[in-house]
């Protein structure tokens, strides 16, 4: 009984003895002490039910007799639980129980008196499968704590079983997975994996993944999956790659070694063994991925968001000193021109002259106030229904070609205005500006020493095209530039999120960003519904 308690909570508890003839409860006693195995004895109808309802029951032996509703009993048993696995014994004399069990789909019927041994060698086989994938889909409503109690827990009931198969199967593994072009035959219907030429490094991958699955301890194991299920993440762009990845390459290979060795009477307790084992690392790695993406969403959005801000602040205290400065410079100018030339009449008109030129810095510094006012007013997550142009242009200079400057000074950056001049419409400057820098940085990883803002507009929209002479972008990999999780910079610390979030930020204000590659630009579209003349 040992596999039904791995499978079924472990709990013999599990198993009724459904009897209603004298001294049944001692007989089942005895039978339990005599092989080891604790049956629960029932003999009334209604705690049967009970207990299959409210104990999980998951075996129900029952030996039938002239008093009990037998088909009655065996539809409420399985109303109750339809993966119940039912076992009739049945007296020689009483043939049309046999009868009866076919119509009712109970294929198991025993002959009375039940040798318990016997049957709990055949109930190893036993319509398992089915109740199996009951205990495996259980295991998917597991959070990560009780999932490792489910681990730990396997590792002690199966785990040495499955060792003693090792070199057989690691042997089937590695000759799959190496001759045969395994993962490239099987994830061929996944196009980064397939346009990027990955499987190579894949395989390599999985060879280590499964030659490493008996040598290790379960802590170990525990963090070598953690490892494991991050470079898959980062490596592989893909957001469930154990459902995207591992399950088929799992699923293939066990169904090749269970052929190869289908003659075998371990072969179907091995591999539902293995099918388990792997079903928890699944899960295991699943659990490590869902709460790892949003965590590095948020990071990355509040990324972009105080990135944003540094800008918009570097940007407002370097061009103020430069005001500053340029005024005491035309101050201290004016003071040396006043001292040369106070005796001297007929000069006194330049003097005049540069003291007038004098008021300029603080004339643009008013406008440059009022502007940078207005800015800071608007810039806000909400609508600034009245954006005129000039005020977009100033904007975007404002952030992206004066704060840019700031933060990186080799980085030129233009803004090229051809919009309508007296155009008037709405805009979420927020999430316009958020949404654009991640494009910017973009462009900077890739080396770009020169980066072109060019706006435009027709009848229908406005248009934000932003191009670079950084490193060009490959056509292989341009349709997945807006995916989550997918970045062609393959290191630690990229992890393909920012043009996402830019993605979803311009979509939640029905705008959108789409990667030309024939312009080798990307471009941001404000629909007209925004826009009034």
């Amino acid at each position: 009984m040992q596999i039904i308690a791995s499978y079924f909570n472990g709990t013999s508890s599990n198993i009724l003895y459904y009897s209603q003839e004298n001294h049944a409860e001692q007989k089942v006693i005895d039978m339990s002490e005599s092989h080891g195995y604790k049956l629960n004895h029932i003999s009334c109808h209604k705690e049967a039910i009970y207990k299959i309802n409210n104990q999980n029951a998951t075996v129900l032996i029952i030996e039938i007799n002239k008093k009990l509703d037998y088909k009655n009993f065996v539809l409420q048993a399985k109303n109750e639980n339809n993966n119940l696995i039912i076992i009739p014994v049945i007296k020689e004399s009483e043939p049309q129980h046999f009868i009866q069990s076919a119509k009712l789909d109970v294929p198991n019927v025993y002959l009375y008196p039940l040798d318990i041994y016997e049957l709990a060698k055949k109930l190893d086989s036993y319509n398992k499968f089915k109740n199996f994938s009951a205990a495996l889909h259980g295991l998917k409503t597991l959070n990560r704590e009780k999932l490792e109690m489910e681990q730990q827990e396997f590792y002690k009931i199966s785990f040495h079983f499955m060792k003693s198969k090792e070199e057989m199967l690691l042997n089937h593994i590695c000759k799959q997975l190496k001759e045969n072009e395994l993962v490239k035959n099987t994830l061929y219907n996944n196009e980064k994996l397939v346009n990027i030429e990955l499987f190579s490094l894949l395989t390599s991958e999985l060879l280590e993944y499964f030659t490493c699955l008996f040598n290790i301890n379960i802590s170990e194991r525990r963090e070598y999956l953690d490892q494991f299920g991050k470079r898959l993440l980062n490596n592989y762009f893909s957001n469930t790659p154990e459902e995207e990845i591992l399950r088929p390459m799992i699923h293939v290979i066990l169904r090749e070694f269970k052929i190869l060795y289908n003659h075998e009477v371990w072969i179907e307790e091995l591999c539902e063994k293995l099918e388990f084992f792997f079903e928890i690392e699944l899960k295991y790695v699943g659990t490590l991925l869902k709460r790892l993406i949003p965590q590095r969403v948020n990071e990355k959005t509040s990324s972009i968001i105080e990135n944003t801000i540094h800008i918009l602040m570097s940007s407002s205290a370097d061009t103020l000193g430069n005001f500053a400065n340029n005024s005491e410079t035309k101050s201290i100018l004016m003071g040396r021109m006043i001292s040369q030339y106070e005796s001297s009449c007929p000069k006194l008109e330049r003097t005049i002259k540069s003291i007038k030129s004098a008021g300029t810095p603080i004339v643009d510094l008013i406008h440059f106030l009022k502007k940078q006012s207005k800015l800071f007013t608007s810039f806000k997550n909400e609508i600034n229904a009245s954006c005129t142009t000039d005020d977009f242009e100033f904007m975007l200079d404002f952030v992206f070609r004066n704060g840019i400057k700031v933060k990186y000074p080799s980085l030129n950056v233009d803004i090229n205005n051809q919009m309508n001049r007296t155009l008037i419409f709405a805009l979420n400057e927020y999430i316009i500006i958020n949404s654009i820098y991640p494009v910017i940085e973009n462009a900077i990883d890739a080396r770009a020493s020169n980066i072109i803002i060019l706006l435009t507009n027709d009848a229908d929209s406005i248009y934000i095209d932003i191009s670079n002479d950084g490193d060009e972008i490959e056509s292989k990999i341009s349709n997945f530039l807006f995916d989550n999780n997918f970045s062609y910079k393959k290191d630690s610390i990229h992890h393909g999120l920012g043009l996402n979030i830019t993605k979803n930020w311009l979509e939640s204000i029905s705008c959108k960003i789409q990667y030309m590659e024939y312009a080798r630009n990307f471009r941001i579209t404000i629909p007209h519904k925004h826009i009034s003349t």
